[in-house]
């Protein structure tokens, strides 16, 4: 399911110190509880596609953004961001669908069952808080 280190893959990164040619970004491992209720959120509620379900282990995608949902303990602390154009359109749209959203500044904020943490954003504002 992952690319071998120099496939075609992705979008190449120069690589610095690791024996690995070119590097990029491969896929997001996410432990979750419950592999079915997490599915039917990133499908259900953010829009993913279902790419492989592996028994315990499931694939979706976004926008060329892989996610592996796996069993595990969940440990939360990093928030993944969304680059969105329109990020209050984006959050609406997440409410919709009944996901509970926060704004902060001029990001948005939300949570996946297992309480990862996620930002909606547009790239191009500036979110230095100041």
């Amino acid at each position: 399911m992952v690319p071998p280190c120099g496939s075609d893959r992705g979008h190449p990164v120069a690589s610095a110190g690791l024996d690995c040619g070119v590097m990029r970004f491969g896929h997001l491992e996410l432990a979750v509880r419950d592999a079915r209720a997490s599915l039917a959120f990133y499908t259900g509620k953010l829009g993913f596609r279902l790419v492989a379900d592996q028994g315990p282990f499931v694939w979706v995608e976004r926008g060329g953004l892989e996610i592996l949902l796996r069993p595990g303990e969940v440990a939360c602390g990093h928030d993944v961001v969304f680059y969105c154009d329109d990020p209050a359109a984006a959050a609406a749209g997440l409410r919709e669908r009944g996901v509970a959203v926060e704004r902060r500044g001029n990001c948005f904020h939300f949570h996946d069952p297992d309480g990862h943490a996620f930002q909606l954003v547009d790239p191009s504002e500036d979110h230095s808080g100041s």
